[in-house]
């Protein structure tokens, strides 16, 4: 009996401690996968101009929906209407493979397009919010270092069909649902990734802290929103 009550009593220690590892594995291999995506991204640059992934759009902003997400995201004249589709150019152009496009800790099985896909079947299987492409000013790697550009998945959307609501996660500076709620792996534009608890971030010296999932001075969102610069207002989404 005092064997039995030994076991159990070091069971119930090491129990908490084995989940605990687990989480932390899964954040670092969330952190490792998004580390490997800002190479891919960096010889993309390289190789367009320093720009990221970014097709061509209609040149009327309120027609392009950065919530889109599905087969038909890029229209009959080759015009991106997904913001997801975007990021796929990675995928497509053989920077990246999409498994590396996967965080641990988002534990819905996603069936990928393969390398040829133009964008995931759905909002659930994107694997990371990406910063907003639908913008006058192409964003340039070498003009904004410090600029959130991939992360966990955004708290606040949620598409429903061909609709969608944003939904305040409490308050406005909710972090991702990825990792149990309790915070999101940034990557910026210099390639570096962080682990950051709260999505509001340091700009870098320009200005006022950035909410990575929200535009400065927007509270109401119809799906076709941008920053006015994106170079010092990251808006992750979709």
């Amino acid at each position: 009996v005092a064997v039995a009550a030994a076991v159990l009593i070091a069971a119930s220690l090491a129990l908490p401690m084995l989940s605990r590892n687990q989480v932390a594995a899964r954040k670092i291999g969330c952190a490792a996968n998004l580390a490997t995506a800002g190479q891919a991204l960096t010889q993309y640059a390289d190789d367009f101009n320093q720009s990221l992934p970014r097709g061509p759009m209609k040149r009327n902003g309120n027609q392009n929906f950065w919530f889109y997400v599905g087969p038909d995201a890029v229209d009959a004249d080759g015009n991106y209407r997904s913001n997801s589709a975007h990021l796929r150019l990675i995928i497509r152009k053989r920077y990246l493979h999409p498994d590396v496009l996967d965080c641990p800790d988002d534990t819905h099985r996603r069936s990928d397009p393969g390398l040829d896909g133009r964008d995931w079947a759905s909002h659930r299987d994107v694997p990371y919010s990406y910063q907003n492409q639908f913008t006058a000013k192409v964003i340039r790697l070498n003009h904004a270092p410090h600029l959130a550009i991939l992360a966990d998945k955004n708290p606040h959307i949620r598409i429903m069909g061909r609709k969608f609501v944003w939904q305040r996660r409490g308050a406005a500076d909710a972090p991702s649902d990825q990792h149990g709620q309790q915070g999101q792996n940034v990557l910026v534009s210099s390639g570096a990734v962080y682990w950051s608890r709260h999505p509001v971030v340091p700009n870098a010296g320009h200005g006022d802290p950035d909410n990575i999932f929200t535009l400065k001075g927007v509270n109401h969102y119809y799906g076709h929103e941008a920053p006015l610069d994106p170079l010092f207002d990251a808006f992750l989404v979709p």
